[in-house]
């Protein structure tokens, strides 16, 4: 197994730390081949993650999620409504305002 395929499976870890650590590496060891691996963290639920993302990430990472979106629209429908019901669920309160919460802002720029 090469580095990217572990660190690729370590992002589906159950252990949220874990999966932490494993995209911050991967994004940093193979920033183009990471992308649908931290897009996908960024419309699942543990906001840390989405910090870590947003720390890590390049503007060159940036314009390879917009094109990935651009080849995958439905694909990115799903990851918004992901974001926007998992802010519902667990961070209404934290983040009264929709447009204050950190994965949508990341996904708006």
């Amino acid at each position: 197994m090469t580095g990217f395929e572990e660190l690729s499976l370590m992002t589906r870890h159950h252990d949220g730390y874990i999966r932490e650590m494993a995209v911050a590496k991967l994004m940093n060891l193979f920033p183009l081949k990471s992308v649908p691996y931290f897009v996908q963290l960024l419309g699942e639920y543990v906001m840390e993650i989405h910090l870590t993302i947003i720390a890590h990430i390049t503007p060159q990472q940036k314009r390879w999620i917009k094109e990935f979106f651009t080849e995958n629209a439905l694909y990115e429908r799903t990851i918004r409504s992901r974001i926007i019901s998992y802010w519902n669920c667990n961070y209404r309160f934290d983040f009264i305002k929709f447009k204050n919460y950190p994965a949508f802002q990341f996904l708006s720029e």
